[in-house]
């Protein structure tokens, strides 16, 4: 689990607009339930 957040926070780091994509998705996720 540590790898993978580790991975999900550099590729989060690296790309700024995939942090408002995720949340975005999430949210749309969360609407569907």
């Amino acid at each position: 689990l540590i790898i993978i957040n580790a991975i999900k926070y550099s590729l989060c780091y690296l790309d700024q607009e995939s942090i408002n994509e995720t949340v975005k998705s999430k949210i749309k996720t969360n609407a569907l339930y």
